[in-house]
């Protein structure tokens, strides 16, 4: 049995508030699937990854979590849960992409045919118009 701890609990659940707000399915399989399996050990479909920001750690690992194709392609990344395996504890470091959730938050977002984006980020917009064109 693992215990889930919290690199930085209050920002961690603010990122957790925040997938809930824009894509549930992904917030329910975080809930209901993976945090269960983590605390028996099982690292479900995780890949190992060695750098976070530059810095280098042991035992960081990534897992995917739901995210639709136009959401993908516009971040060029997927939600991703990101984690680091302990001895007897996993510590819940972030979800990615950060930004967004957090912006999100805020209120600094809208969204626009279907994808929260950044309010006035024209960028965001281009690409969204283009990939619907390209359909």
């Amino acid at each position: 049995m693992y215990r889930l701890v919290y690199s930085n609990e209050q920002e961690f659940k603010k990122l957790e508030t925040g997938l809930k707000k824009i894509n549930m399915l992904a917030y329910r399989k975080l809930l209901f699937s993976i945090y269960p399996n983590l605390r028996e050990g099982i690292l479900c479909n995780a890949k190992k990854r060695n750098e976070l920001y530059g810095i280098k750690l042991k035992n960081l690992y990534e897992i995917d979590l739901p995210t639709d194709s136009l959401t993908e392609k516009v971040y060029s990344t997927k939600y991703q849960l990101i984690f680091q395996k302990n001895k007897h504890s996993i510590e819940l470091i972030e979800i990615h992409p950060k930004k967004i959730l957090l912006e999100h938050l805020k209120g600094n977002t809208i969204n626009y045919k279907g994808v929260t984006i950044e309010k006035n980020d024209y960028k965001s917009h281009f690409k969204i118009d283009l990939l619907n064109m390209l359909k």
